[in-house]
């Protein structure tokens, strides 16, 4: 819709109340119902106390996780696919900076982790705020009180279109949760040495994460304009650049195993099993490599559907 649009304003602004509201009711569920959860998961008793305070500030800061992805989603169907790249980027040096000084240098172990990982999103929320509102004119909306209303006309296109996708979330996360409450009842060594991979292969999902929405924002474009050539060149420079990154981490992960893991712990018993974890690691950033582009295509031209029942 172009910035003159009548029901521009009223999109965004129905966008913005539902996902402050879905962000207000997840994060009281969290953290009501945090003992559950990680009984759920399984964790080990050493490792409750940390865990405890991880999930506690994650949920206190899921605003800006649901903030973030709202503004990056107007600004992607307004055709900007560039500086959500440039917001998550920024995010992810901040919590990577943030984790090394409160973990490395301040041992506040999880709290600090997760510290980090709040700020970095909270980091990219302002900011993305910010640009959005000095910009609104071209958005067409006013950032005015009175238009954070929810209206039904608006939110049955926008819960088409989303419910697919929160329920292809859903399933992953169900199924990374089944995972983690196995590996965690091979206590805490374990539990940390795939707390510690998650994190680095965090770094992957962010890079695809881009990749995949800035191919899928163009894709759409290209779809929409029948320009069926522009989206297999779109589709490899996607592949192109995911394979570059992902042959980039391979080899520092096969290479240098244990000066990884150093970052984040230097106990012996977890430094024993950082080479095992990421040569299995490898053939994972393979596998998202792949998916990529593939998926690109399926979210460009509005395939939720597809895209559901392949997760």
């Amino acid at each position: 819709m172009g910035s003159g649009d009548e029901n521009l304003q009223p999109t965004i602004g129905t966008l913005f109340t539902l996902e402050i509201l879905l962000a207000v009711v997840f994060s009281i569920a969290g953290i009501l119902l945090r003992v559950p959860l990680l009984n759920l998961l399984n964790t080990p008793a050493e490792a409750w106390d940390g865990a405890m305070d991880y999930l506690v500030i994650c949920c206190t800061g899921m605003l800006f996780i649901y903030g973030y992805n709202a503004v990056c989603s107007i600004l992607r169907g307004m055709g900007e696919s560039k500086l959500p790249m440039v917001f998550i980027a920024i995010a992810s040096l901040v919590n990577l900076v943030l984790d090394l000084l409160f973990v490395a240098v301040f041992h506040m172990g999880s709290a600090g982790a997760a510290l980090a990982t709040v700020i970095g999103q909270g980091v990219a929320f302002v900011i993305a705020v910010v640009y959005l509102y000095r910009h609104r004119a071209n958005f067409g909306f006013d950032f005015k009180l009175r238009s954070f209303v929810i209206r039904k006309r608006y939110l049955i296109p926008i819960a088409k279109v989303g419910i697919p996708y929160v329920v292809n979330s859903m399933a992953i996360m169900c199924s990374i949760m089944f995972v983690n409450a196995r590996v965690n009842t091979y206590g805490v060594i374990a539990s940390a040495v795939d707390s510690i991979g998650g994190k680095l292969l965090s770094i992957m999902n962010i890079v695809v994460g881009a990749i995949s929405v800035s191919g899928a924002t163009m894709m759409g474009q290209c779809f929409g304009a029948r320009k069926f050539d522009r989206m297999k060149q779109v589709y490899r420079a996607c592949f192109a650049m995911c394979m570059v990154t992902c042959a980039v981490l391979s080899a520092v992960y096969l290479l240098w195993p244990h000066a990884v893991f150093r970052l984040f712990s230097t106990e012996d018993a977890v430094q024993a099993m950082a080479p095992e974890y990421l040569r299995i690691s490898v053939v994972w950033l393979l596998s998202m490599c792949t998916m990529t582009a593939p998926y690109a295509v399926v979210d460009g031209v509005g395939a939720a559907i597809y895209g559901l029942i392949v997760s």
